[in-house]
């Protein structure tokens, strides 16, 4: 990632909010704000994640789950039992996020049986850093699932996303590397997705980070 003069500034004002909520009881983590803080776990930053997850706000709960799947903090995986929405959706994220924390042998076997609960898997797989070897195996078996299913043009992106921010995060193995190139030569450059030019965009950074 470049970090600009606007990253920055938007980094110092997203430290700023997060120790104010530290300070406030810790209610307020944002989606927005894990970019700045996801990439090395942080302790003093836990209590944010416990707040989040037990709060009846989704988008809040969301924050929580995510920043718990960078840092790979199998600790909170209880309280992603906590939520009770009714959006099939959310709960489905949710689902994936606990199994993802508490196993992720699990989550990978349920990948390879193309079980349902996978799909909840594919929209987190975008928080994951410093990816290890069991990482990158989930993500390699999450492409060889979709690959195969007709109609899974948008999660395939959502997997194009994922396969990026992990790039940016942890370099693979020559093997590794090798196995991703063959599935990004199985993708379609003009599958019709939800939002074609930011696909567009995510291949391209995609393939520059395994050339």
């Amino acid at each position: 990632m470049i970090r600009t003069n606007e990253y920055e500034r938007m980094r110092e004002r997203a430290l700023e909010e997060l120790d104010a909520m530290l300070e406030s009881g810790g209610a307020g983590l944002a989606v927005w704000h894990l970019m700045y803080i996801q990439d090395k776990p942080e302790r003093k930053y836990y209590p944010l994640i416990e707040a989040s997850l037990r709060s009846k706000q989704i988008d809040q709960v969301i924050a929580g789950a995510y920043l718990a799947v960078s840092w790979k903090l199998k600790e909170f995986a209880p309280l992603l039992l906590l939520w009770d929405g009714k959006g099939e959706a959310d709960r489905n994220v949710m689902k994936a996020v606990h199994t993802y924390l508490s196993d992720r042998e699990k989550t990978l076997a349920e990948i390879k049986q193309g079980s349902p609960e996978m799909f909840g898997t594919v929209k987190i797989m975008h928080n994951i850093r410093n990816p290890d070897a069991l990482d990158w195996e989930i993500l390699l078996s999450s492409f060889d699932l979709l690959l195969g299913v007709e109609g899974s043009q948008n999660l395939l992106s959502d997997l194009v996303f994922a396969s990026v921010r992990m790039l940016e995060s942890g370099t693979p193995s020559p093997e590794i590397k090798k196995e991703l190139r063959k599935r990004f030569n199985r993708l379609d450059p003009d599958m019709p997705v939800d939002d074609s030019f930011l696909h567009e965009e995510l291949l391209k950074r995609f393939r520059a980070f395994l050339l």
